[in-house]
Order: structure tokens, then sequence, then C-alpha cells
């Protein structure tokens, strides 16, 4: 995972339905928690059940790494309570997995700021008690019946505000989802590997890292 070069401040990984977000993002927040103090935020699995994957990618779970599945979803009072939670802990790096999941405030409530402004809100955080905000999101997928290409920020539509906000934008990518076996112009073969597509970083230039399966156990 020292392949990938994170910077400070606001950080986006996007995947379609199944890429791995939740699994990728456990076993980058196990790494993290290495050398610092790591929150990771979940709001579609229970506690155990995140131990339990994490376990078995890594065998081990960080001391330095808390998954927390209680915090509220997006209002003001749990936006308060995120923002305490933090820097009660002294996290360094704060994970949240799924921010569609974390934007379900009741519908018509006066708190509620709209994707952009959740967007802001994290880069709120990100920026007041400077810590490193990773979150996830669903992409819009590229796939057709007959053709398939590689994510691009066009697919990042959940927000504009993610485009715009964001310091670095990754897409998880797994062409095998799709029967996309080989890159025929690079003779590359997709099977057992995940490819993390960086489309926004510092150089301005796109970038590609691939990890084994088999190495890194992702998926059983």
């Amino acid at each position: 995972m020292n392949r990938l070069k994170l910077s400070n401040g606001l950080i986006v990984f996007g995947g379609d339905r199944g890429a791995g977000k939740t699994r990728f993002l456990l076993k980058l927040a196990n790494y993290l928690a290495l050398s610092e103090k790591v929150l990771f935020v979940s709001y579609t699995d229970y506690t155990e059940r995140l131990e339990h994957i994490l376990q078995g990618i890594d065998g081990i779970i960080n001391p330095n790494l808390e998954l927390n599945t209680t915090l509220g979803y997006y209002c003001v009072d749990s936006f308060i309570e995120l923002i305490e939670h933090i820097e009660d802990g002294e996290f360094t790096t704060v994970i949240i997995d799924d921010v569609e999941h974390y934007s379900l405030s009741p519908a018509g409530t006066f708190s509620y700021p709209g994707k952009d402004g959740i967007v802001d809100a994290l880069l709120f955080i990100s920026t007041r008690i400077k810590v490193r905000v990773v979150f996830s999101t669903r992409l819009v997928s590229n796939y057709l019946d007959d053709a398939f290409s590689a994510p691009t920020l066009q697919n990042f539509i959940w927000s504009r505000e993610i485009i715009n906000q964001c310091e670095q934008i990754y897409a998880i990518h797994r062409p095998t989802l799709y029967g996309i076996v080989e890159d025929k112009e690079e003779g590359f073969f997709y099977k057992d590997r995940i490819e993390v597509v960086s489309l926004k970083n510092e150089t301005h230039e796109l970038e590609s890292i691939r990890f084994s399966n088999a190495d890194y156990r992702f998926f059983s």
C-alpha cells in the first residue's frame, strides 16, 4: 500500500458496485494505522463484520485503528459529534466508507446541506482540525454491452464538489467484474487484479497502480 502517496486534505476513492471499495479502504486504514491513529467510519455495516473482513485480509487489526459503526447520519448534531470524536481520539486520518449512506439525513430537515454541502462539510473538518479525510463514493459505470473503458473524472457525478474540493481523486477499477480479462494492447491479464487509477493529483498526470489479490487478499 506504500505505493499510494496520499496527500493531506480531502481524498476520494470511487468505484462501481462490487469493485471492492470497503475492502480496499479497510486495508488502507489498517496500513496507515501502523504509523498514525486512524478512524474508519461505516454506515452500512456493523463492527464485528468489519473486524471479520479485516482479519481475513490482514490477519491482524492494528491497535491504532478504530472501526466505528455508531456515529449518526449527517445532520448538525452528528457533524459536531464526528468532529468531537476525531479530536478526542487524536485521529490524523478519518475514512468514511460510502458517503451516500453518510448523507441519508431525514427528508426535509433544515440541517441537510445537500450533496455539495456534505463534501464542503468534510473539507471543513479536514482544514479546521488538520486531519486527512478520505471517503468513498459509487461511480456511474462506463460499462456497455459491448465495450468498457476505465473510469474518468466524469464518473464522479454524486457531487460536483468532489472534483473541485478533493486534493486527490482515485478510481478503484476491476475490469473482471464485466468479463474483461485482458488488456490486449499491453498483453496484460486482469485476473485477480485491482487497478487504482489516480485521476487528480499534484502532478496533474494520470497514474495507475495495480494490486494483486494474491498479495493483498482483498477478496476470498
